[in-house]
């Protein structure tokens, strides 16, 4: 199944994207070479997309969106010489590419469209949990009740999972799990992939809270940026707002559950931190 006739990016996209790649190809705009990639990863309604578009209002940048028929299928990505093919025919130096599906595969991509490096979109998971009840009610139970019944039946969503995540999934399951519970889940073993690919390791992957980039747009904005190679501009530090943040009631969750995403939340937050603080020194901007 491809994307043809799915959704193809807002009306505004729509119309910039061709006069976008005609005035690449004349060069004028064009960033210094080597061609830089940037990833934008993390785990479904973390922020991705707010950051995609951002970066798609520049006029240097050849965004990938996960619908964008080149470089997906139905979401996918796919096979990656298909997708090196128009990254090699593409005008711009300044590639940004979508990989949520293949959070699991961020290290083998950044090592495929080398030079790349990779941002990974942290959010709430109270506000991703809500996020996710409202763009795909009852998935989050049929996923996990999939899970149950064998460690393969969910697809991509189990793409990837240690022998130590599925015991603990098996361990959390139980007949009257909530959607929004299996939503937790699915939002807390996506994000341990971070640890389980060791990319907690690897200097080429960025961690940012969504709460941090809604919060005080000029800095992170500015981070994001010199991940894709190109300048800040204030279209882009007026994109993210504030009020975005804890706008319903937390969904009810089990005590256990709970507890494993706290514990992810503070692991990923406290490589956030780090990140940030030796962004702000090496930058002037730190106190």
């Amino acid at each position: 199944m491809s994307n043809s006739g799915s959704y193809q990016g807002t009306p505004s996209q729509r119309l910039l994207r061709p006069t976008k790649r005609l005035t690449q190809r004349t060069g004028l705009l064009q960033a210094a070479p080597p061609r830089q990639v940037l990833i934008v990863t993390g785990v479904q309604r973390s922020g991705t997309e707010l950051v995609m578009d951002m970066l798609d209002t520049d006029w240097r940048t050849d965004v990938y969106h996960e619908w964008d028929g080149r470089a997906f299928d139905n979401y996918h990505m796919r096979p990656l010489p298909q997708v090196q093919a128009h990254l090699d025919a593409s005008a711009s130096r300044r590639i940004v590419i979508k990989a949520l599906l293949e959070a699991d595969q961020v290290p083998l991509l950044l090592d495929h469209f080398a030079p790349a490096r990779a941002l990974w979109m942290l959010r709430d998971y109270r506000d991703s949990v809500s996020s996710m009840l409202r763009s795909f009610p009852g998935a989050g139970l049929k996923q996990m009740q999939r899970l149950h019944q064998a460690r393969d039946a969910a697809g991509w969503r189990s793409r990837g999972m240690s022998d130590s995540t599925y015991r603990a999934l098996q361990a959390q399951y139980r007949d009257d799990l909530s959607d929004a519970e299996g939503h937790a889940l699915f939002w807390w073993y996506r994000n341990r992939l971070f640890f389980e690919q060791a990319m907690d390791q690897d200097a080429r992957v960025v961690v940012m809270r969504y709460e941090d980039l809604a919060r005080d747009p000029d800095s992170h904005c500015r981070r994001i940026c010199e991940l894709a190679g190109i300048a800040a501009s204030d279209r882009m530090r007026r994109m993210p707002h504030a009020n975005s943040i804890g706008q319903r009631l937390p969904p009810a969750l089990a005590d256990d559950i709970q507890a494993l995403c706290d514990d992810i939340t503070t692991r990923l937050g406290e490589v956030a931190d780090r990140q940030a603080s030796a962004w702000a020194q090496a930058t002037g901007l730190g106190g």
